[in-house]
């Protein structure tokens, strides 16, 4: 779970993205989630209290905040949303591992375990995958599977 930021008008500002109250409260319902909610799940909570929201605007607030940095979309290749490819969404963007359950769900590792396994990379490896493969790694995604 994130805590939402005080002044959205701004972080959303700063950021180049248009405050609305429909985009505060797809927001603030995704800060909320303890796991990373599908785009349905999220519809699902918000749009109870707002009746005049669709799924599709859910959809494109989602689509929009992952292009601007809000928020990152993961696609668990693993359990029953792999299928459907549904996507799931977190709204924090520092580096992370995911642990993803047998029926789908997304849930965050604990940071100290995180920390844990990126110390235990060997010297040297993102230059080893960029002179093997020629693609210059950005970041690293780490998804512990849950046995079945």
């Amino acid at each position: 779970m994130m805590r939402v930021p005080e002044d959205l008008r701004t972080y959303f500002g700063i950021r180049g993205v248009r405050w609305t109250r429909r985009r505060e409260e797809i927001f603030a319902a995704l800060c909320a989630c303890a796991e990373h909610p599908t785009a349905e799940e999220l519809f699902q909570k918000v749009g109870v209290r707002d009746e005049g929201m669709s799924l599709a605007t859910v959809y494109s607030t989602l689509e929009l905040f992952t292009r601007r940095g809000l928020c990152r979309r993961i696609s668990p290749a693993h359990g029953p949303d792999r299928r459907s490819g549904g996507a799931r969404y977190d709204a924090d963007t520092t580096e992370h591992a995911h642990v993803v359950t047998a029926d789908g769900r997304v849930i965050d590792l604990p940071d100290d375990l995180g920390r844990e396994v990126l110390a235990h990379l060997p010297a040297g490896v993102l230059e080893a995958v960029r002179a093997r493969t020629g693609v210059r790694v950005g970041r690293i995604s780490i998804e512990f599977i849950e046995e079945v």
